[in-house]
């Protein structure tokens, strides 16, 4: 069963990708330590400049004792991001998973606008969209 509120505390809006993302994971640091381990295939469903949901068959506490590695590609751009397991639900061997980001201000910035592509290559016709993703970019960039 999933919670029904998962927005609630969030600074952006995820943008669903449509098809999901294959990405790859892995775990980085573990109470600050180095701790590498084998890349596992996930799958990345949505995406802002804070968070990301993903799906996977592997079990990871929520916690933030430890930081994910997610590696992927958005519009040709090669993405490596970090994060802590903020959620998770179980359904029929899959686990899905909340992620907040960790980066730096001039990182979020990037992704946001590269989320803005993603966002009008999707949908390129729908320029009232555009405009209201433009603005919380502004706000964005503003803030940050």
């Amino acid at each position: 069963m999933r919670p029904n509120n998962r927005s609630f505390g969030r600074t952006h809006v995820r943008l669903r990708l449509i098809p999901p993302i294959l990405g790859h994971l892995r775990i980085e640091t573990t109470n600050g330590k180095p701790a590498p381990s084998k890349e596992h295939p996930v799958l990345v469903i949505n995406l802002s400049p804070s968070g990301l949901r993903m799906l996977t068959h592997l079990k990871f506490p929520v916690a933030s004792h430890y930081i994910l590695g997610i590696e992927l590609q958005l519009l040709q751009v090669q993405l490596e991001l970090r994060g802590c397991v903020m959620w998770r639900t179980e359904e029929e061997n899959l686990y899905e998973y909340g992620i907040q980001l960790i980066q730096s201000d001039a990182e979020r910035i990037l992704l946001s606008k590269l989320l803005h592509d993603y966002l009008r290559t999707i949908l390129p016709r729908q320029q009232r969209i555009h405009r209201l993703y433009n603005e919380l970019l502004r706000t964005v960039t503003f803030y940050h």
